[in-house]
């Protein structure tokens, strides 16, 4: 007489902790995300509570992580930092430097007029 195994409960149970896991490491790349923190698979590893092995074993999700690390490099770099802020701040600069520039005129003027004023009565004195 051959006995049959029952695997289906273990299958089962297997595939839903590997569910519950791939959950917790989209959560936990979510999270990173959301707090502009460095993605990569130290970060990851640390935020899911699964080791490098597992993540760099699931092609799914060492593809992602790879791809946000790759993304954070371009954007972080000094070079794009920095023509973003030319972009976004230019017009916000301009006003400032033209409000400035209104601001020394007017000292300039003031001066002018004080050194004409203070010229008036040194002639009057002589």
């Amino acid at each position: 007489m051959k006995h049959k195994r029952n695997t289906e409960a273990v299958v089962a149970f297997a595939k839903k902790k590997k569910e519950e896991t791939a959950e917790k490491v989209e959560q936990a790349i979510k999270q990173l995300i959301k707090q502009n923190e460095r993605i990569n698979f130290n970060t990851v590893t640390s935020a899911a509570g699964v080791s490098k092995s597992y993540l760099y074993n699931q092609p799914e999700l060492r593809k992602r992580i790879e791809s946000l690390r790759q993304k954070q490099n371009k954007v972080a770099s000094p070079k794009n930092i920095k023509k973003n802020m030319n972009d976004e701040n230019q017009d916000s600069l301009i006003q400032v430097f033209r409000e400035r520039i209104r601001e020394l005129e007017k000292e300039n003027k003031q001066l002018k007029d004080e050194i004409k004023r203070i010229n008036g009565k040194l002639y009057e004195s002589f």
